[in-house]
């Protein structure tokens, strides 16, 4: 005969993995957002072509993604950071740089930088150490690493939320970008006057 209290801990870890699965889902949308995001915030080139940095962005972490685009993408508002450029012109004639960032009062940028640190450690904990951190085994233990998940996936929503804000200013911003050198009058301004 089945214990209530087998009965109680299975649906328990049922929930769980149910849980644990949501969580990780969610992290894992919150990284394709970003590395979409930090494939095409800067773009170089040259006459020839725009380097395409997709595959290199592809193989980074997290943890990598975000301390690359802290700073860059994200940054406070009295520090602008101009594009990487190359230090020598291009061998096949001219090149450009150019980056979209977006800014942000000092304590807010620190505070969202704090957080996102937060948010690393946070799916790393739940990757890597979830099992160790919590027993499974005891009705109170599975009730904790419940608490646990149900937190866990607020903060991962909020980051979410956050990421999705930033993602549409990226695009309504590279739309507008689009957009004005589309124009007659970037056309017209932009032309070499001895040329």
């Amino acid at each position: 005969m089945v214990q209530s209290s087998d009965v109680e801990l299975q649906a328990l870890r049922k929930g769980l993995k149910e849980k644990l699965g949501h969580c990780l889902l969610q992290a894992q949308q919150y990284e394709g957002i970003l590395k979409a995001i930090a494939a095409r915030y800067q773009v170089t080139g040259t006459a020839k072509g725009i380097d395409d940095r997709t595959a290199e962005i592809q193989r980074q972490t997290l943890g990598q993604l975000i301390k690359q685009i802290v700073g860059s993408f994200l940054i406070p508002e009295d520090e602008e950071k101009s594009p990487d450029v190359p230090d020598r012109p291009s061998v096949d004639g001219s090149s450009f740089a150019l980056r979209i960032q977006i800014g942000f009062p000092a304590e807010d940028f620190h505070r969202i930088k704090r957080d996102l640190d937060g948010f690393v450690s946070l799916r790393n904990e739940l990757v890597h150490h979830f099992l160790e951190q919590h027993d499974l085994a005891t009705l109170d233990g599975c009730r904790i690493a419940d608490e646990t998940l149900i937190a866990a996936s607020r903060q991962i929503e909020d980051q979410l939320d956050s990421l999705r804000t930033w993602a549409g200013d990226f695009v309504r911003t590279r739309q507008q970008m689009a957009d004005h050198m589309r124009s007659g009058d970037f056309l017209t301004k932009a032309r070499i006057p001895w040329a």
